[in-house]
């Protein structure tokens, strides 16, 4: 943006940069932000220096779903073997759908963060820095 001079600097151009910046804005927000420098435009949209503190889902801070199959698995092993496929499907069940949860808050914070003009642009250069893999999920259980 700094070698953009301003003279050239115009509310269309500060549309596309609302929109490489995050999901878009209103004619308004691009009004407002022409009467900018480019650069100031920009620093607007990355917000201060210091990020706000990212609050993450609870869900995704508790231990890792591995480490409780495996706990869980070496339980199985004190019982009868037909007890055990029973209550085998019965975990498996239960950390599939943890493991959904755990995704979909995850996916829903970060969705939160990217639609918020505050952090989407710090978002999406992270997103672009990452590789695509960057929300995957743990690999599913056997």
């Amino acid at each position: 943006m700094a070698s953009l001079p301003s003279s050239a600097w115009d509310k269309e151009k500060a549309a596309v940069l609302l929109q490489r910046a995050g999901f878009g804005g209103t004619p308004g927000e691009a009004e407002a932000l022409s009467r900018m420098s480019p650069r100031q435009a920009a620093d607007s949209l990355l917000g201060p220096a210091e990020a706000p503190k990212a609050d993450p889902p609870e869900s995704i801070l508790k231990p890792s779903l591995n480490d409780k199959l495996r706990t869980l698995r070496n339980r199985l092993n004190l019982l009868d073997p037909k007890t055990q496929e029973e209550k085998r499907r019965e975990i498996l069940r239960v950390l599939k759908a943890e493991q959904e949860k755990r995704l979909t808050d995850l996916r829903g914070w970060w969705l939160s963060r990217m639609a918020d003009p505050g952090t989407a642009a710090r978002e999406k250069m992270v997103l672009s820095a990452e590789s695509p893999s960057a929300l995957a999920a743990e690999p599913p259980f056997p």
